[in-house]
């Protein structure tokens, strides 16, 4: 993978000890995952110091380690082992990017990158089944998306990859820029555009600039792959980059769908007022993602009709629309992060199930809202009330807008309950839900809502 030189090179560190031309298979950031002849990059975390496990990760067989300059200099630590090299750079978390960053570059591979406010994870799930159906790809795990997750995912790219796909994520102004110049992306997608993070940003406009600084590296020929029918950002983008795909369920799209039929179980769409898809997953916004695996799928040659047997066989992520049943109550866990938008979809998707019993909704806080989180909070609750869902059960602080401006608009105060957490939640659902009843679960990663899940089960189990 690396020789020590090429590390010393790359990061513009030092090299404090060891052999200059020895070889690392691999880099590692967790000691528990660490092997023999991997390379240690001891991060310094919000939580943990990688500098303080450096020991354990040479125990283990590390053949190499880089470290802070301003920690070698102040702790003047050298390995016991003579053999293991250590490396001083001047930050650790830019080591890792540069080190991501010079590794891509020695691959002519197409890197897709995945951005958007909403359906970042699934739609990169989409597309890199959609692809594993002709070529051998790489994505990256779960939502690894972060300055730490997206390096660490392309040094696992090899040889043997036909393509890779990553997902970007961003709370600040700058963030994906960063990333993106380290995967140097040919095709970017961008999902969507709503009002998330708005605690470090001014508007939706700020927003839609910052997802579109995935196309500043982008050269010329390459190709991005939007959501048309986000307000504003095809505007934006054409601005960036002139290649341009768009998908969505207005008029114009290259891949428009409109839906057929939805139930809790499946939902159908009709593929530019052709073809028929049927995914296994629940959801407008999964429809969406869909056309975001078709857009980048046609791009690499595969035909709708692949795409539609790819796709058949999809099964939604832990915690995203993820139906769990449980005493003939269909609890759907989509709990994995919200926002105004991701929460709106999931109050229409509700509403729109076919069910024979009651339909509750368990809504908790939605974080990093700024100064507009009580303001958004109350539309939410408004939203509820307008769409005919039974029952509604607020759990946390700023839920209680939620809850108030849902029974201001007409949802009957004793339809409306209210949890100090997830434990009364849980008691809440358990006295009020039937059988065949649906209820979902929705809320910022924060607030773990999955809990309910585990409580409930156990309330079932304990009669």
């Amino acid at each position: 993978m690396f020789t020590i030189k090429e590390i010393v090179e790359t990061v513009n560190g030092r090299l404090v000890c060891g052999n200059e031309n020895r070889r690392i298979n691999k880099v590692c950031t967790d000691t528990r995952k660490i092997k023999p002849d991997n390379l240690f990059l001891a991060i310094k975390g919000e939580k943990f110091d990688g500098h303080c496990f450096l020991g354990r990760a040479i125990e283990k067989g590390a053949a190499a380690a880089v470290v802070s300059e301003a920690w070698i200099s102040s702790s003047g630590y050298l390995p016991e082992k003579p053999s293991v090299a250590l490396i001083a750079a001047g930050d650790c978390v830019r080591a890792l990017a540069d080190l991501a960053a010079h590794h891509r570059r020695k691959f002519k591979i197409p890197v897709i990158a995945v951005t958007g406010s909403n359906g970042k994870t699934t739609a990169k799930q989409m597309i890199f089944q959609v692809l594993s159906s002709r070529f051998n790809t790489l994505k990256s795990a779960g939502s690894f998306n972060n300055h730490i997750g997206v390096p660490l995912s392309l040094l696992e790219m090899t040889s043997r990859h036909e393509a890779a796909v990553f997902e970007l994520g961003m709370n600040h102004k700058g963030e994906i820029s960063s990333l993106a110049r380290i995967a140097a992306p040919d095709i970017g997608v961008i999902t969507s555009i709503g009002p998330a993070h708005l605690e470090f940003f001014r508007g939706i406009e700020e927003i839609i600039k910052a997802k579109c600084e995935l196309f500043e590296c982008m050269a010329d020929g390459k190709t991005a792959v939007i959501n048309a029918d986000s307000p504003g950002l095809y505007e934006e983008v054409k601005k960036h980059i002139s290649r341009i795909v768009t998908y969505g369920m207005g008029p114009g799209c290259s891949w428009r769908a409109a839906i057929v039929e939805a139930d809790d179980k499946h939902t159908v769409f009709r593929l530019n007022e052709g073809q028929e898809f049927k995914l296994n997953v629940i959801g407008r916004h999964n429809v969406y993602n869909a056309l975001a695996a078709i857009a980048v799928g046609s791009l690499f040659g595969i035909s709708p009709e692949e795409i539609k047997e790819s796709l058949k066989s999809f099964a939604p992520a832990e915690l995203r629309m993820q139906v769990v049943e449980v005493d003939g109550i269909k609890l759907i866990a989509d709990c994995y992060n919200a926002n105004p938008q991701s929460v709106c979809s999931a109050v229409d998707t509700l509403a729109a199930l076919n069910g024979g019993g009651n339909k509750g909704i368990v809504l908790a806080d939605m974080l990093e809202l700024g100064d507009k989180s009580a303001f958004l909070h109350a539309e939410i609750g408004r939203k509820v009330a307008e769409s005919g869902i039974n029952f509604l059960v607020a759990v946390g602080e700023k839920a209680s807008y939620t809850a108030d401006a849902a029974r201001e608009s007409g949802l009957e105060g004793r339809n409306i309950f209210r949890a100090r957490d997830n434990k009364e939640a849980a008691d809440i659902c358990f006295g009020l839900f039937k059988r065949n009843d649906i209820v979902l679960l929705k809320g910022s990663r924060g607030m773990k809502l999955e809990q309910i899940i585990e409580y409930f089960k156990r309330k079932v189990k304990d009669g």
